[in-house]
């Protein structure tokens, strides 16, 4: 398992980072499904947006964010987790999503 993680301490409280997750789910369309038996966060299935996925941990004065995508053999046949580290348009635009988010919550 190779997921890319931010830790970020904040002043909001959990109802404040709560309604943040829900207004970016709404428009980086994501939606809530159960991924190995956790809540995250989960947007593309196709052969062009390969399947990414948040988990979010939200408690008082820390938000925790583990960030991956699943590895893909061929196409629409994905293994395994992949991190944000490589040279590839996927992972950049997952990392480019997670970097708003944590800025919607650094505000």
């Amino acid at each position: 398992m190779n997921r890319h993680i931010v830790d970020i301490p904040t002043n909001l409280t959990v109802e404040q980072v709560n309604g943040i997750i829900a207004q970016f789910m709404q428009v980086e369309g994501f939606k809530q499904v159960t991924y190995k038996g956790e809540p995250i966060l989960t947007r593309g299935k196709g052969f062009l947006s390969a399947p990414q996925f948040l988990k979010i941990d939200v408690r008082p004065g820390m938000v925790r964010l583990e960030a991956f995508l699943k590895m893909q053999i061929l196409p629409f046949v994905y293994v395994g987790e992949i991190g944000l580290g490589g040279r590839d348009i996927a992972r950049w635009k997952l990392k480019e999503c997670v970097d708003r988010l944590v800025a919607s919550i650094n505000r």
